[in-house]
């Protein structure tokens, strides 16, 4: 859904002349999370009135590897015997042309408090987002 919501904003960003956006329409969705940053970070054209955008895109880039990971790498998925899942994610990446291997575990309450935090820092984006772009239509 965030990742929508910032597709959708650079979109209509890239339609407005003031936005500075005109040509941000980068594929990789990585890469749209960054312009926006750009456009309204600290020294874009947006940034005064997309100060509260900047900070809702940094809070849920926090948790940006693991969408990474959920992506494109592999899983395992273990039961122990009280029927709790554990989850074991793998990633094989090149870093400044070496490969670069990781791994993270989580586990069912892990992932549970964590859906929690992701899916509060996306509806704080997605609102900062319609606020930012209601204001920039008066």
């Amino acid at each position: 859904m965030a990742e929508v919501a910032v597709s959708e904003t650079l979109a209509t960003l890239s339609t407005l002349a003031s936005s500075g956006a005109k040509s941000l329409l980068p594929t990789a969705v990585g890469q749209r999370f960054e312009a926006l940053q750009t456009v309204v970070g600290a020294g874009g054209p947006l940034a005064p009135i997309g100060g509260r955008v900047a900070k809702a895109l940094e809070d849920l880039r926090e948790h940006q590897h693991r969408r990474n990971f959920l992506c494109h790498g592999s899983s395992e998925v273990l039961a122990d015997s009280s029927g709790d899942w554990h989850l074991t994610l793998s990633l094989t990446s090149f870093r400044a042309g070496s490969i670069e291997r990781s791994s993270m575990q989580i586990t069912a309450t892990e992932a549970a408090a964590l859906l929690d935090k992701v899916r509060s820092a996306r509806l704080r984006l997605d609102g900062q987002l319609r606020g930012m772009l209601a204001s920039l239509m008066r």
